[in-house]
């Protein structure tokens, strides 16, 4: 063990008691003195010899306890879990089910309404860009997407219905 560490481990019984004062819970006091005890073992680099190692730590534990109640104010408390309740986060296999969904419909439709919706709906090609690659008029490929996109929408709602519960 080096001097370092001896003098740091005689003054636990000193940090114990400001971290009581300063937190009023002998829980958080233990977790403070063990953060405080870390951070003081990770700077030891910055600590100088022959000077007031308590008052070094103290500050360090002032610190540190200012640090976690500035961020403790921030968090909102919700015991019930009242808050947490409200938020819809739905799980990625939900997501991929959706996306499968999608594709079948999609794959459904006839080839040339796949390219001009793949292209300007998905892709963000413009009308006329895809009319100059599917060789067909602009009006042709907006009343394709038109199409497309509806039909794409009706199947949807079709192969995706469930069953209402009863």
């Amino acid at each position: 063990m080096t001097p370092f560490e001896r003098e740091l481990l005689g003054c636990t019984k000193a940090l114990m008691g400001f971290a009581v004062k300063l937190t009023r819970c002998e829980v958080r006091a233990e977790d403070l003195v063990q953060a405080t005890l870390l951070r003081a073992l990770e700077k030891q680099h910055m600590f100088q010899p022959d000077t007031n190692m308590k008052g070094w730590l103290f500050t360090i534990m002032y610190n540190m306890h200012v640090q976690n109640y500035r961020k403790d104010k921030r968090m909102v408390e919700d015991p019930e879990g009242l808050a947490v309740s409200q938020f819809s986060v739905q799980a990625a296999q939900e997501h991929r089910e959706e996306l499968r969904d999608v594709l079948d419909v999609f794959n459904t439709l006839n080839p040339d309404q796949q390219t001009a919706l793949a292209m300007v709906g998905v892709l963000g090609h413009r009308y006329d860009e895809t009319a100059d690659y599917m060789g067909i008029a602009v009006g042709t490929v907006k009343s394709m997407v038109h199409r497309a996109k509806a039909t794409l929408e009706k199947r949807y709602e079709t192969a995706t219905r469930r069953p209402s519960p009863a």
